[in-house]
């Protein structure tokens, strides 16, 4: 059954767990007495970027993946290839950083934005990904992809590790670097699209904007209040920038299943009950009312039996679902189609019966 499918696709994108393949990436980097540095300078000298796939986002927006592929399950499959295969892109680079130094103890997140190319020119096709780090009480900036070297003009991968990209002066990062969500600016005063693309540096912002408030605020939060602030906090960069609205359309979406999201356990239970009962509907079709309930095993009062276990089943399933509590229009419309669909089966399960009892009563 399709809404089946669809249920299991949520639950599972709940949560991924880390890749043992990390845990192996860690205990090789040598740690010395600084450990940012350590990691920065493993993964730097370890990972080639990866031309091509950098090619096929350009010509796609973004690497294709299955509509079955969960968000989570995205993320654990880009941080297995990075490490399995030793080259990624920005996001690559930026991932295994953050989920290294998370692994480490260190409050990080990796930073959306936009960049310039070699020749200083605004990249409006592509987007890019860096990281912000907490380290010793204060925020700081890094950039991974930048720091293991750069594309030459053959188009190949020139492996040439800098510092410069490492722990970078804000003012000087965002002269390169553009965050979706400016409070990763990490400036009382954060420019917008069009000061970025004319090189102005100076921001005409008339409240500052105390972002080391906001990033406290952004981690006490739960997900989806720091998704829609995200949101709000973007629309100060400007108007009709395809990468950013691109973004903004995305974190939407994100925010829009957060309440189907958050209550995992009773999706989990729908879910559940929704599988067993189609696997009883279809064992009985298929073994009972393709012999008319004649068979030794599949007769009427055991036929009946499943059929009343399926009802049970899905019942419960559609009580759990209709119990959820959610305020976002669009996923209470993507619950309702679920609901619908379980309540077709019931209909099929309760024809089922009644033709039972009716062949009973011969």
């Amino acid at each position: 059954m399709k809404y089946l499918t669809i249920l299991l696709v949520l639950i599972s994108q709940l949560s991924y767990a880390q890749s043992t393949s990390l845990d192996k990436i860690i205990s090789d980097i040598e740690i010395q007495e600084d450990t940012v540095m350590s990691v920065y300078n493993w993964i730097t000298d370890n990972i080639k970027y990866d031309v091509s796939k950098m090619e096929s986002m350009t010509e796609r927006r973004r690497p294709s993946k299955s509509g079955s592929k969960t968000e989570a399950e995205h993320k654990q499959q880009l941080l297995d290839k990075v490490i399995s295969k030793k080259k990624g892109v920005c996001e690559d680079y930026a991932l295994l950083f953050h989920e290294i130094m998370t692994d480490l103890g260190y409050q990080s997140i990796v930073v959306e934005g936009m960049s310039r190319n070699q020749q200083g020119n605004v990249q409006k096709r592509i987007g890019h990904a860096w990281n912000a780090l907490k380290v010793d009480g204060e925020w700081k900036l890094y950039d991974l992809t930048w720091g293991a070297g750069h594309i030459n003009d053959r188009k190949k991968f020139v492996k040439k590790y800098s510092t410069e990209w490492y722990e970078v002066d804000p003012n000087e990062m965002r002269k390169s670097h553009l965050p979706f969500d400016p409070m990763w600016q990490l400036s009382a005063a954060p420019i917008n699209y069009k000061q970025f693309e004319d090189g102005t540096d100076v921001s005409d912002v008339e409240n500052k904007m105390d972002y080391t408030a906001l990033i406290d605020t952004h981690f006490s939060s739960d997900e989806k209040t720091q998704i829609l602030a995200q949101i709000e906090r973007s629309k100060t960069i400007g108007d009709d920038i395809r990468l950013l609205s691109k973004w903004q359309k995305y974190m939407q979406q994100k925010a829009d299943l957060y309440d189907i999201f958050s209550q995992p356990d009773i999706i989990q239970a729908a879910s559940d009950n929704c599988n067993a009962a189609t696997d009883l509907y279809n064992e009985c079709q298929k073994k009972g009312r393709a012999k008319n309930y004649e068979g030794k095993k599949w007769n009427p009062d055991y036929s009946k039996a499943k059929m009343i276990e399926a009802k049970s089943k899905l019942e419960s399933a559609i009580s759990s679902l209709e119990s959820l509590s959610i305020d976002d229009s669009k996923a209470k419309r993507k619950i309702s189609r679920f609901v619908t669909q379980a309540e077709r089966l019931l209909k099929r399960v309760d024809t089922e019966i009644d033709y039972i009892d009716k062949l009973v009563k011969r």
